[in-house]
């Protein structure tokens, strides 16, 4: 999922880290490489994933062009909103069996960790998953990474929790993040 406005990098704002000069949120450099590079890679390289698409939208033709210069393939959606968005590519791409779906700007410290999500929800009789963080404080938090399936979008999905320590899957939102990120990049090989 490609296609959201970023609004809360504060695009062409004066940050205390310099101007936030991004257009769009999936094409921002994270040490030297696209966001959304980092979850295709590691996609690509996960027995269980088929198929790589990637949604974007109105707010994203940037990073539409710069995907299909790379061969992947991209489905344009209304860029309503990540709900929305997503129904959308489910109705294009008529898979009748559950899908995932992933948000373009995670960062995965560990990326058995959508193996392990995969593998778990095989094994529950649940027609939907999703991975979420647990911080100090015990509170969940969903970190954008989730299996739906595609004839029940309509409808509420019981859903498989599956619960990973905070920092593994790292969502990019503001520059703060972004700079946390690349010091922990810094830090530790990915």
């Amino acid at each position: 999922m490609a296609g959201g406005k970023g609004t809360r990098l504060g695009k062409n704002k004066k940050h205390h880290l310099g101007y936030a000069d991004i257009t769009e949120k999936p094409l921002m450099k994270v040490n030297g490489k696209e966001l959304i590079m980092y979850i295709i890679e590691t996609l690509k390289t996960l027995d269980s994933v088929d198929s790589i698409v990637v949604a974007t939208s109105p707010n994203t033709p940037l990073t539409r062009r710069f995907l299909e210069k790379k061969g992947i393939t991209v489905i344009d959606t209304p860029g309503i909103g990540y709900i929305e968005d997503m129904r959308e590519v489910t109705a294009v791409i008529k898979e009748k069996n559950p899908i995932l779906v992933v948000s373009a700007d995670l960062i995965l410290f560990d990326g058995r960790v959508i193996e392990d999500f995969i593998h778990a929800f095989n094994n529950v009789p649940l027609p939907a998953g999703a991975i979420y963080c647990i911080d100090e404080n015990r509170i969940l938090t969903p970190v954008g990474i989730n299996i739906v399936h595609p004839g029940m979008m309509d409808q509420e999905q019981e859903e498989l929790a599956f619960i990973i320590p905070e920092g593994v899957v790292v969502n990019i939102n503001t520059m703060e993040d972004k700079k946390r990120v690349e010091e922990r990049m810094g830090r530790q090989k990915l």
